[in-house]
């Protein structure tokens, strides 16, 4: 039977340790996670623990094969012709020596390390660093590897760009079980999450990257009338602000809600579209590629650069919400945890021959 050894550098609620956390499902699969800084890791998550051995999570980022040296020598110990080793970004790698090991890569190599919109907005020349670091990184070894699964078209199609020869396999990201339709009363809901019963309310879910696009979003709550009301989830700039929450906390706030809004630059595949279609909520989007891709054109899209189109999308988001949540709800199938298992399954079987 394929041992699968997942290894997650993500701590708990970001996306990426989700990805993992969904992967852990599968059969016969471990998740061993690169602590790389410890408060980080505070909150109740999968997996087994390497923690780094120095106390700056920097130079653990920085120095793997040293910091990181007790993982390099379990991963070996695991090592026969039945393990597959995954990893589920490529910012880091620990184990190399294997033919048996897949990458993840969820975004557009061109603009994750030739633009400045994977920036963190708080700290420019930091981040151009880690980003010489991390295009080192993803050059010497993905881009080396033979297998590569990534979660759109969109993003194939930039690694072919870029000058990956190997084997590419788009696997989309699926939507949890943990997000679902809330049958009952949504004023029950928001007085349970404190927010307001006479306000539409616009949900973005979002963090402080410059991809994110939140500017737009300090520029829109300054226009909305009084009608409506922004509801921020993560390092987003919301009138209200939900950070470090769970997945059902998350579910209860989608179900609160009346659209999302999601007016990215740049995405690699944007997960809250599909999570918002499966709970039932319009979805207000950049006229972008992948999310063109990603939601099959079925939301309102707008030019994530204008203000105003972004506010005459929310107006036609309420207006046409019954065809648009009767439509996301079937993209939502698409994206479910069957498919994603099945097709993960089968890639494991390819690559451990």
């Amino acid at each position: 039977m394929i041992k699968k050894i997942i290894i997650n550098f993500w701590q708990p609620y970001t996306a990426l340790y989700r990805y993992a956390e969904l992967l852990s499902k599968l059969d016969n699969t471990e998740i061993v996670n690169v602590v790389d800084s410890r408060e980080r890791w505070s909150y109740e998550h999968t997996g087994h623990d390497f923690p780094g051995k120095f106390k700056h999570g920097m130079f653990n980022t920085i120095m793997p094969s040293i910091s990181h040296k007790d993982l390099a020598i379990y991963l070996n110990s695991l090592r026969d012709d039945n393990t597959v080793y995954h990893y589920t970004s490529q910012r880091d790698v620990i184990l190399y020596n294997s033919d048996k090991i897949l990458f993840t890569v969820h975004d557009n190599p061109f603009s994750q390390f030739n633009t400045n919109l994977y920036y963190n907005s708080n700290n420019y020349k930091k981040e151009k660093l880690r980003k010489v670091y991390e295009k080192y990184i993803f050059n010497k070894y993905a881009m080396h590897s033979n297998y590569i699964t990534t979660n759109t078209n969109y993003v194939k199609e930039s690694l072919i760009n870029w000058g990956y020869k190997g084997r590419t396999y788009v696997i989309n990201l699926p939507v949890a079980d943990s997000f679902y339709h809330i049958n009952g009363d949504k004023n029950k809901i928001r007085k349970e999450l404190n927010l307001p019963l006479d306000k539409i309310l616009i949900l973005n879910v979002s963090n402080n990257v410059l991809r994110k696009n939140g500017e737009i979003i300090m520029k829109l709550n300054k226009i909305l009338n009084d009608d409506y009301l922004i509801i921020g989830v993560g390092n987003s700039n919301g009138r209200i602000n939900f950070k470090n929450i769970n997945d059902q906390t998350l579910n209860k706030i989608y179900n609160a809600c009346d659209a999302l809004l999601f007016p990215s630059l740049e995405e690699g595949q944007g997960l809250p579209v599909i999570e918002a279609f499966k709970v039932g909520l319009p979805v207000i989007a950049s006229d972008i590629k992948v999310l063109r891709e990603v939601t099959n054109s079925n939301a309102i899209f707008v030019n994530p650069n204008d203000v105003n189109s972004i506010y005459q999308g929310i107006k036609d988001s309420i207006k046409n919400a019954d065809e648009l949540i009767k439509n996301g709800r079937i993209e939502a199938k698409k994206y479910s945890f069957d498919i994603f298992k099945r097709k993960m399954e089968d890639l494991y079987a390819k690559i451990s021959g």
